[in-house]
């Protein structure tokens, strides 16, 4: 792995800015004006003197989103009215944890930025929305819809390599964004040869860059083109990990299944296209998912495989650590390529992205949930392995197992359902 812990040289440094925000301390300041001009401020005129050109990207929140989902599992801070004259909350942490708070925070300190003051020499790009505010230069950039700082850094590094920029770090505390800007390091690479990047990862003591430049000659296109859907597959925020299993023991199964690359890699090719549960690409990742269980596996279905598992006793007592359904890896399958696709098309500033239900999400009481499995609930198609043992006939007592959860009495329970 390419990283170390020196500052590399760099001309031009883009900020995930809500990284930014949950970093820096708000000191003495008591209103929001004095936040701005006290922390952030002096804090961006700062990293300017390090580079020529600083890049802060805020994320957009956006109600119908499958990310305003993965928001809400975090919980949800009171709501506070942004203004220059607003008082600082006293817990700044739990303001954050509240989408319209940062919205509200992001603009008032962009409406800052632009009316500030800078050295001469020096840019500024920070997003407004769908748009960016452009200090210091009369070169603009183009309006975007992504919603994820994560993906929209990405435009801000190819705004800077095509005009002229060489050396650029990428600041973020997030491991998407490593594997995002190396799965699509091949198109930058190709509009300017020579330039050379880096991601600056973690605060303080995890502090650490890593050269895209290396990693991406080190593991081949190939493998770089696959890391957004292999991420994306074996567990990201959006998509759920396989039960006991993480990224080393994937990675081990990649290794040992090289021929999932294909499957891996077609999501950058056509991305949003889904995999028929009979093409080649799902027989891979399934296969893949049956090494993943079962290094010495042979077989071929997860099926198959979970009924050998059980039948062997391994697991038994727990279900979630035997590979998922058929059905259940279909629509895991969905969700994934549906995150991947939004990363891989990160290039794009308006990004074309399909609604996600027909992706293994449903939309439940306005907000998605995943589709876990297609197939009916145990409890409603194993009802004959239900017994009682009531003997008062005619009719079952009130007691009565069957009655209470609103079944029929079967041939297995006492009464042979003659009640």
């Amino acid at each position: 792995m390419s990283t170390n812990q020196e500052t590399p040289h760099y001309d031009a440094k883009i900020f995930d800015g809500a990284v930014i925000v949950h970093s820096l301390h708000k000191g003495e300041a008591t209103t929001f004006s004095e936040y701005s001009h006290q922390v952030f401020l002096p804090w961006l005129k700062r990293q300017l003197e390090n580079c020529n050109r600083i890049d802060i990207v805020w994320d957009t929140y956006k109600l119908d989103s499958l990310k305003e989902a993965t928001r809400e599992k975090r919980g949800k801070g009171k709501l506070k009215k942004v203004t220059p004259l607003t008082r600082m909350p006293v817990n700044f942490s739990s303001f954050l944890r509240n989408s319209r708070n940062k919205e509200g925070l992001f603009t008032l300190l962009t409406a800052e930025v632009a009316s500030s003051e800078f050295p001469d020499g020096k840019e500024i790009y920070i997003t407004a929305g769908n748009s960016v505010v452009v200090k210091g230069t009369n070169r603009v950039m183009q309006n975007s819809n992504h919603e994820e700082a994560d993906t929209r850094m990405c435009l801000h590094v190819q705004d800077a390599v095509q005009k002229g920029v060489l050396n650029i770090v990428v600041s973020t505390v997030d491991t998407d964004v490593v594997l995002i800007l190396l799965g699509i390091f091949c198109h930058l690479r190709r509009q300017n040869p020579i330039f050379q990047l880096w991601v600056e990862f973690g605060k303080g003591k995890t502090l650490r860059y890593y050269h895209i430049n290396s990693l991406f000659d080190q593991v081949g296109e190939e493998v770089a083109r696959s890391m957004p859907f292999f991420h994306a597959f074996t567990g990201c925020d959006t998509t759920s990990q396989f039960g006991g299993k993480g990224k080393k023991s994937a990675w081990k199964a990649w290794k040992a299944l090289p021929q999932a690359t294909t499957a891996f890699t077609a999501p950058s090719q056509h991305p949003f296209s889904t995999f028929d549960a009979h093409s080649d690409e799902f027989k891979l990742l399934e296969r893949f998912v049956c090494v993943l269980y079962d290094s010495t596996t042979q077989l071929v279905e997860v099926n198959d495989l979970r009924q050998e598992l059980f039948s062997q006793g391994k697991n038994v007592r727990m279900m979630h650590a035997l590979p998922p359904t058929k059905a259940s890896l279909e629509q895991h399958i969905n969700r994934s390529i549906y995150q991947a696709s939004i990363w891989l098309t990160s290039l794009d500033s308006i990004q074309a992205v399909p609604s996600p239900d027909n992706f293994g999400w449903a939309k439940l009481e306005d907000i998605w949930k995943p589709v876990w499995t297609t197939l009916s609930e145990a409890a409603s198609s194993c009802r004959e392995l239900i017994k009682c043992g009531c003997k008062a006939l005619p009719l079952c007592s009130k007691k009565c197992i069957c009655k209470n959860t609103q079944l029929k009495c079967t041939s297995l329970c006492a009464c042979r359902g003659n009640c």
